[in-house]
């Protein structure tokens, strides 16, 4: 198996990799018991690997490096060094799995028409996120409006292009499906959950027996809506409600957050803790720690933050966007507001602070969401169809 995206990978000095997620025994299993996995990605050098990062496991994976390019003009002067290292495995393997929407992906998908020759492995897709709505969004890269909307809609229509032909098309959420792919029926709707057994737990406890915890995961950045909820705890505090803010992430509106909090001397209201590492015991506990988990971002696709806070007994409140109401029903298994509406994410809060049965009824509902997409469960969909159309290709 090959599996093309531009995720970054780290080389430390004693030639190991490591990656943001746990590339283990565990997902080489959905596939098959003796599945072996080629990585194609970028690679950064390091000394000394971060404490955020995992251990790409060697028995089952091989990481073929790409240098580690930024901006399209790097990328279009490293494609035949692309193309030379997955073409040299091409043909051994029985699928190529193509991440969506990474360049990567795209460049493999378009020679593939051309590596007619010898073995032919399925090609399967899945797309993780409204890659038009995020080249909409980056004014910070480009500054030209029309030319952001051309960019979106040709980023569309590749994507379109591809998951009608590929042999096995998955969407993280089915929201995806009706905008990108909505006449093609054989999908998988598969979201990319790294929610383990030991990752669970729903216990029993009060809302009131201590000040009310609430917590953010994510990137520190203006898409997130991190700055607005920030003034929002600090209005409910003001108006004297006993509550804690907990932000875990870094980026570059870390600096504003901690002025903002510093102007108006709430410093013991909240705590910063920056990058925790993704899927460790150390986030995990802290999900434990928390009463209330809030995401009102602008967009999003399908945010694992919000299975990973379910799958550890807390409330979520989050926007209305994109994927989010496929796994929060409002006052079901959450409470969905607004995008860009303080008023609103100032309610939901109190809404779980002044009844506790609505707080405790998300908290079991939504724990029951969690389970349903489980590492195993959310994952062996798309394991499953890819497994399957490889032994109708032979």
């Amino acid at each position: 198996m090959t599996i093309v995206s531009d995720y970054l990978f780290y080389k430390d000095r004693d030639g190991n990799y490591w990656s943001e997620v746990p590339w283990d025994l565990e997902f080489t299993n959905l596939f098959a018991p003796n599945a072996f996995v080629y990585l194609v990605g970028k690679v950064k050098n390091v000394d000394t690997p971060n404490v955020i990062h995992h251990l790409v496991d060697c028995n089952y994976y091989e990481v073929l490096p790409l240098s580690n390019w930024t901006g399209l003009r790097q990328w279009l002067k490293l494609t035949p060094e692309i193309i030379r290292t997955v073409k040299k495995h091409y043909h051994e393997v029985d699928v190529v799995i193509l991440k969506l929407f990474y360049l990567n992906s795209v460049l493999v998908w378009f020679c593939s028409r051309f590596w007619k020759s010898g073995k032919q492995p399925v090609l399967a897709s899945l797309l993780v996120g409204d890659s038009e709505e995020a080249f909409l969004l980056r004014d910070d890269v480009v500054s030209s409006s029309w030319l952001r909307s051309g960019s979106a809609k040709l980023v569309k229509y590749v994507i379109s292009l591809m998951q009608y032909d590929v042999d096995v098309a998955g969407f993280v959420a089915e929201f995806l499906h009706r905008k990108f792919a909505p006449k093609r029926q054989d999908v998988v709707i598969s979201n990319e959950s790294w929610l383990k057994e030991w990752m669970f737990s729903n216990r029993s406890r009060s809302l009131h027996d201590r000040p009310t915890r609430i917590l953010f995961v994510g990137r520190l950045i203006d898409r997130k809506r991190i700055y607005s909820l920030t003034e929002t705890v600090i209005d409910l505090i003001k108006s004297g409600r006993n509550i804690h803010l907990t932000i875990v992430g870094d980026g570059v509106l870390m600096p504003a957050i901690k002025e903002l909090i510093a102007t108006h001397q709430l410093q013991a209201h909240f705590t910063l803790t920056g990058w925790l590492r993704p899927l460790s015991p150390e986030l995990i506990d802290c999900y434990r720690e928390h009463d209330i988990f809030c995401l009102p971002s602008y967009a999003e696709g399908l945010p694992l933050v919000i299975l990973e806070a379910m799958a550890n007994g807390v409330a979520t409140i989050a926007t209305d966007v994109s994927g989010i109401p496929e796994i929060i029903r409002h006052e079901q298994t959450g409470l969905l507001i607004p995008r860009d509406d303080k008023a609103a994410l100032n309610q939901a809060i109190c809404r779980y602070l002044d009844e506790p049965e609505l707080w405790r009824k998300c908290i079991d509902n939504g724990y029951e969401v969690a389970k349903q997409n489980s590492f195993v469960a959310a994952r062996s969909k798309f394991a499953n169809a890819v497994m399957k159309a490889i032994e109708h290709q032979h």
